[in-house]
């Protein structure tokens, strides 16, 4: 089974608004069913810290799990996506928004604990990826958190075909095609007009923690590692030759503590496997190419396309009924 820390006697931790539980999502029915590496990977990043709990949903989880709490038209969505990646999208964006927690893909490697990446008053975290969207393979929120609702909006919008698949490069300055990240960015702009308009994400970007209205922002970044070096290289370093060498583009990049002084950079994660034999190209988003329109969308039902509920844009506080979704 999985192995997760042992209890110590170590002062108990500090008090955060995100609950202390790690959300995954996955094809298999469990962490038992994991390949070795992938199990082994998930077994170190929990094993980091005491006091989290895992909170796995298989897609036959998820889907039960839209019809509960969102209904049966949002839950159709997952049911009728091809994507791994994309119905991982849906439901980690679901569970998020009614229990809160962190969320990360199994093939992220941390290099310091999970909490470590949010304050006590952190409302919500994520990073930016390196074109400028929203790197969802990494996020906390609080329960019922706004951005998380903006989220589960737009990603209604994406299958309804009220949004477009396709970055607007000059408004939403990235060139992503990628739903997760994308919808998310979208979500977050919504959220940042309403509560704290003239304020640019991009000038934010290089900001670890601020404010917009009652929301506490922690950023990080994605960026290239810096694998230039020549002669031998340190294993323990930010990109050791295992990964400088990877014939997987995907490899080269980790996640930073925001920071403009390029020899000040702090990293905290590498958000991918160093090579993708036994997941990555094989298993979720990379098993299509790395080609988001490899799969087409799924149609959207006779009684979605007619009867689909809108939500007001005054419901800031994320109270909106989740089947309304």
């Amino acid at each position: 089974g999985l192995q997760l820390p042992a209890s110590t006697t170590e002062a108990p931790p500090a008090k955060l608004r995100i609950p202390r539980q790690v959300i995954m999502t996955s094809k298999q029915a469990s962490p038992a069913h994991l390949v070795p590496a992938v199990k082994a990977n998930l077994e170190k990043n929990l094993q980091m810290e005491s006091g989290l709990e895992l909170r796995w949903l298989d897609d036959s989880m998820c889907l039960d799990y839209l019809k509960e709490h969102f209904g049966a038209k949002f839950a159709q969505r997952l049911e009728n996506e091809p994507r791994g990646s994309y119905r991982g999208d849906l439901c980690r964006a679901a569970v998020l928004f009614r229990e809160g927690g962190f969320y990360i893909d199994l093939d992220v490697q941390l290099k310091v604990p999970l909490t470590r990446l949010v304050d006590s008053n952190t409302t919500f975290m994520t990073a930016f990826t390196v074109d400028g969207a929203v790197l969802n393979a990494v996020v906390a929120a609080e329960p019922r958190n706004e951005i998380m609702a903006e989220t589960l909006r737009e990603l209604r919008r994406w299958y309804d075909g009220d949004a477009s698949h396709e970055a607007d490069e000059e408004k939403e300055k990235t060139q992503s095609q990628w739903m997760g990240p994308l919808t998310m960015l979208r979500g977050l702009r919504v959220v940042m007009e309403r509560s704290c308009p003239g304020v640019s994400l991009e000038m934010q970007r290089q900001v670890a923690s601020w404010e917009c209205g009652t929301q506490h922002f922690r950023f990080y970044d994605e960026r290239d590692l810096a694998c230039d070096y020549t002669g031998d290289a340190d294993p323990n370093s930010e990109c050791p030759p295992s990964r400088a060498n990877s014939e997987f583009p995907g490899s080269r990049f980790g996640i930073f503590e925001p920071n403009p002084q390029w020899d000040k950079r702090v990293l905290v994660a590498w958000p991918r496997f160093e090579a993708c034999d036994d997941w990555g190209c094989k298993g979720g988003g990379w098993d299509e190419g790395a080609n988001p329109k490899s799969a087409e969308p799924p149609k959207g039902t006779e009684e979605d396309l007619l009867d689909s509920p809108k939500i007001s844009k005054d419901d800031s506080d994320g109270s909106a009924n989740p089947k309304d979704l």
